[in-house]
């Protein structure tokens, strides 16, 4: 811009100059020169002289002509004003803002004190806080810890005497199948690592199937209603139901239609039906259980099976009262023990010997877990002063045989010497 003024200027100066030597040109023309002229011949030689203003800007309008005299401290030129008024303000603008800086510069220093000092104070509380909160928490995890122990030492106790129970009813009753621990399982209990569920190899079974694959495939079996193929042992069960009629009105029709039980005989029927709610029939072998289960299913010779009523009237006085009738008879050994809390001993059914291989010379004793340890210590005592306390029955030989008297009429006529 300074550059740009300086050519104006020298142009002005030129213009001037130019003027200058024209008015002087016209001065000698004339036949008397001006009295203020000196008229001659020659070269002019003069001084070069920038003139600029001292603020930059747009030249609006020249105030001298080429040729005018000018004075010393006379205007020339006058310079666009908007210009400079826009520079003005700008500049104004500029010291206004920095002014505001000014004063918020002097305000923050407290304001930021005072907002430091606020969020230090919310930042302590807040890790006095977390450090209570983690106080509680690692007393809370240590008390779990503890718990755990308990519980886990609990459990394993628990699960040796399990396991030294059913050591014990197999080498005293040298069964030939395992006792099975069979639990019912509410809605959203775990099941065992390793349980087996029909569904998973895509099929349905019956209950006393189940029954089978716990105690002679020693398998850990969950039932739930999706694997159950049998109706009348799931009706017994508490398994199914039905929204328009009772589980024994329809288990009576069924035995009817089936032909087990006369029309006649319809409504006098009697069933053994679980009533509770739970979601799995959990059977496992004795010797693996992972918990206490709530009954235990032994299956025997009819001279183990007394063994374990001997073991039961030793400690109780009591007798167990037997009632069958041949069908449906899971509900015999695994709802009529929880119903009246003693022991049941169960004659297998049709269903038991044609689906799950049930031999015929095996009886059932389903007993409650808790009767089973003083069971187990009635058999080593009962009829332990006549030497009857052990299985195999002793057969009693301290007796002289009596043959028929020809075989003494024989001995006689040959010689022989008895």
């Amino acid at each position: 811009m300074r550059k740009r003024v300086k050519g104006l200027i020298l142009l002005a100066i030129a213009g001037a100059a130019i003027g200058g030597l024209l008015f002087l040109s016209k001065s000698l023309t004339q036949k008397k020169p001006p009295p203020n002229i000196i008229w001659g011949s020659g070269i002019v030689e003069g001084d070069e002289v920038e003139v600029s203003p001292k603020i930059p800007g747009k030249v609006a309008r020249l105030l001298v002509k080429e040729g005018d005299q000018v004075t010393l401290g006379a205007p020339i030129a006058l310079l666009d004003s908007q210009e400079i008024q826009d520079r003005a303000k700008a500049a104004q603008a500029q010291v206004t803002r920095l002014g505001r800086e000014v004063v918020r510069a002097r305000v923050a220093p407290k304001l930021t004190r005072e907002v430091v000092g606020k969020k230090i104070q919310e930042a302590r509380a807040m890790v006095k806080g977390a450090q209570a909160r983690l106080r509680s928490a690692k007393a809370q995890w240590e008390k779990w810890k503890k718990d755990w122990k308990r519980f886990h030492d609990l459990r394993r106790c628990n699960m040796e005497k399990v396991k030294n129970l059913s050591e014990r009813l197999m080498g005293f009753l040298r069964l030939k199948t395992q006792p099975v621990g069979v639990s019912y399982l509410p809605e959203g209990e775990a099941l065992p690592p390793k349980a087996r569920r029909p569904r998973d190899r895509k099929i349905q079974i019956t209950l006393c199937q189940a029954m089978t694959w716990a105690r002679i495939y020693g398998w850990s079996v969950a039932i739930e209603k999706e694997d159950n193929v049998c109706i009348p042992g799931g009706l017994a069960l508490n398994l199914l139901k039905s929204t328009k009629s009772s589980n024994e009105e329809i288990l009576s029709r069924l035995m009817v239609e089936v032909g087990w039980v006369s029309k006649e005989r319809e409504k006098e029927q009697e069933w053994y039906i679980l009533d509770r709610e739970y979601k799995t029939i959990l059977m496992e072998p004795l010797s693996k259980a992972n918990r206490e289960p709530e009954l235990v299913v032994i299956y025997g010779d009819p001279s183990q099976i007394v063994k374990l009523v001997h073991g039961y009237s030793y400690t109780t006085g009591k007798s167990i009262t037997t009632r069958t009738s041949g069908r449906v008879a899971c509900s015999d050994y695994l709802a009529a023990p929880l119903l009246h809390g003693t022991p049941v001993i169960a004659i297998p059914g049709t269903g038991d010997r044609v689906f799950s291989g049930t031999q015929d010379t095996e009886m059932i004793s389903s007993i409650p877990y808790s009767l089973l340890e003083s069971t187990i210590e009635g058999m080593k005592e009962a009829g332990a002063q006549v030497g009857s306390n052990r299985y195999p029955f002793v057969p009693y030989m301290l007796h002289q045989v009596q043959f028929p008297p020809i075989y003494k009429e024989l001995a006689r006529e040959t010689g022989i010497q008895l």
